[in-house]
């Protein structure tokens, strides 16, 4: 049999090839690097291929596919895990691999188009791990690409068309993530598969560079010389990739909300130096870090050989080339460290972190209203404000498309009974609330990760709810949030009533591009600012205030800005809540008038009234 495929295949030959290959007598371990990124490849391409077979590239279900593959696939977890943690490998492989042939000179006459070729192969592989970030289709997939779009958009003379053909729409969405998916599954890995065969081939047409310093001795073939060392090598890199797999969980966030402006995305730790980098160069001078520098730095890389053509390999004689990787190591090294003493982590941005944070430096001196001593028969949303409460009932009923009487017959007028559990409707939304806790508390360790909105999405406005003051005071979160909107509304104070203000990700608002400045409020909440790129007018403000199943935003839109005693002040303000939204236009605007200052004062909290209450 064997005689018959060697007779019409040749693969005695080739095996020949490929085993009896000479190696310059002196090849030692650091040689094995190349070995280990062909391995690490493989199995990126082993595993993506599985997982594609459950992935599903759509908004609406590339989130649940991946959950899928975690919870439900035999080994599924450790599947992802491979994939995951191996794109991490492969870059440090790839690194590796192209400073060991930077250190011995390997890159110098006849090898300059095997150098040039790996470089592209590097900017490949990072390629995967960029276009890989957004198919989960979670927070930080969002809010990564928004920043990645952003950076693309920031090239000079074609960055609109590149943003746009990168993003498929007005909108990152379903048109983008399937151009992802294709550049993730088709382009690049044909582009990997035809630089990797080219690679291979001029190194077997040339050979390996071998030590800096010939070794006397005859040549040695590859097998099983080397051959060893590659497999022990490759062993103790799949065992230490294992070991991660099985050890740690796949980082998977929330799934993506666009309207959550206040999530700032922290990128991977071998992007993490290109995002800090931005911060030193904000506004226009952003090209400068998109651009400039990386496209000088990989340029260089590009034109090392053609530079650097002495013959002399040994590093001593070749200090500026070696002095110039160690000063462009050591700052992308700085910004990484850098990036990640400054970026907050998933976790700390959570509202109970920051309200936790925000208590301790602050202190509280008065007790909030809490929903047990303002009504009755409350069962599952106990512990919480009255004010987080009220926001919960609202969250609930817009995510479902209903009103407060669906669930409280005669609510809105004085007959209404509200402790009441006659409502079916009423006891089944106590029921769902239990499980949207106990869903949380069991699966993502109290985290608010499902909602009420994550399986209704009913986008209704429901009718108005009825007016509550005169059942109890405002109090805690709403009274906080409305001292900050008074305080934002003069910009020398927003630096005294936001802390860790921070700079998010440009983005587009009502067709414009507007900077996003975001902060946090008081007991938790967050605030997001956005400000027209072009004029520097506030555009937008939104306060999200959290409670038990998820953010209660409140928007203000701010329109037809006029000068005013030299002053530029918006004639339009839109107030946009969970049951309505209200719009109010200036005909005049004067200032320094006499106003009472009693009417800013805190208001008393008065007795519950007789009249029967009543909560979820």
């Amino acid at each position: 049999m064997r005689d018959w495929l060697d007779h019409r295949t040749g693969f005695r030959g080739i095996l020949k090839d490929l085993l009896e290959e000479p190696l310059p007598s002196g090849t030692g371990w650091w040689f094995v690097t190349g070995s280990i990124v062909m391995f690490l490849l493989t199995v990126q391409l082993v595993t993506g291929v599985l997982l594609a077979i459950f992935y599903s590239p759509s908004p609406d279900h590339a989130y649940d596919s991946i959950r899928f593959i975690m919870e439900r696939v035999t080994f599924g977890r450790v599947l992802r895990g491979l994939h995951i943690f191996g794109a991490s490998f492969i870059v440090i492989a790839a690194v590796v691999h192209m400073l060991r042939v930077m250190a011995l000179g390997s890159y110098k006459k006849p090898r300059e188009l095997n150098w040039v070729i790996g470089v592209l192969l590097l900017l490949i592989i990072l390629g995967f791990a960029l276009t890989g970030y957004l198919l989960p289709w979670d927070q930080k997939a969002y809010w990564a690409t928004t920043v990645t779009l952003n950076i693309a958009r920031s090239t000079p003379l074609v960055g609109n068309f590149v943003s746009g053909l990168l993003r498929g729409g007005t909108g990152l969405g379903a048109l983008t993530l399937m151009r992802w998916y294709a550049a993730h599954v088709f382009l690049l890995p044909a582009c990997l598969i035809a630089f990797t065969v080219a690679h291979i081939y001029l190194l077997r047409r040339h050979g390996i560079s071998g030590p800096v310093k010939p070794v006397a001795g005859p040549a040695t073939p590859f097998y099983p010389y080397h051959a060893i060392k590659d497999t022990i090598s490759i062993a103790v890199v799949f065992a230490l990739l294992l070991t991660c797999a099985v050890a740690f969980n796949a980082p998977l966030d929330n799934v993506a909300d666009p309207t959550d402006a206040t999530y700032v995305p922290r990128p991977e730790w071998y992007f993490m130096s290109l995002f800090e980098l931005l911060k030193h160069f904000p506004g226009r001078l952003e090209p400068i870090a998109t651009i400039v520098i990386p496209g000088v730095v990989v340029a260089l890389l590009f034109l090392l050989p053609f530079i650097d053509t002495r013959p002399e390999r040994a590093p001593r004689q070749r200090p500026v080339v070696i002095g110039s990787f160690i000063f462009v190591f050591a700052m992308i090294t700085l910004l990484t460290v850098q990036g990640f003493r400054t970026t907050p982590s998933p976790a700390a941005q959570s509202p109970q972190a920051i309200a936790q944070g925000r208590a301790r430096a602050a202190g509280q001196t008065r007790g909030p209203v809490m929903v047990e001593d303002v009504f009755k028969n409350v069962q599952v949303l106990k512990g919480i404000t009255v004010d987080e409460f009220m926001g919960t009932m609202g969250l609930m009923s817009s995510s479902l498309g209903l009103c407060c009487n669906d669930c409280h017959p005669g609510a809105g007028t004085d007959k209404v009974v509200w402790e009441s559990d006659e409502n079916p409707r009423k006891v089944r939304a106590r029921e769902m609330a239990s499980m949207v806790q106990a869903i949380n508390r069991d699966n993502f360790n109290g985290q608010q990760v499902v909602t009420c909105w994550t399986c209704h999405r009913l986008r209704l406005t429901p009718v108005q709810t009825p007016v509550l003051d005169r059942f109890y005071a405002e109090a805690g979160g709403e009274l906080d949030g409305a001292r900050i909107d008074a305080q934002l509304a003069f910009p020398a104070n927003i630096a005294h009533a936001l802390s860790g203000l921070r700079v998010g990700p440009v983005t587009e608002l009502n067709g414009k591009f507007v900077y996003l400045l975001q902060g946090n409020g008081a007991r938790g909440s967050f605030v997001s600012m956005y400000f027209d790129m072009d004029s520097g007018l506030l555009l937008r403000t939104i306060r999200y205030t959290p409670s038990k199943i998820g953010k209660v935003p409140t928007q203000v839109d701010y329109e037809n800005w006029r000068v005013v005693n030299g002053i530029k002040f918006p004639f339009k303000w839109t107030f946009t809540w969970l049951d309505g939204r209200d719009s109010f236009d200036f005909t005049d605007v004067k200032f320094n008038l006499p106003i009472d200052q009693s009417k800013f004062g805190e208001p008393v909290l008065t007795p519950r009234p007789a009249l029967a209450q009543a909560g979820r």
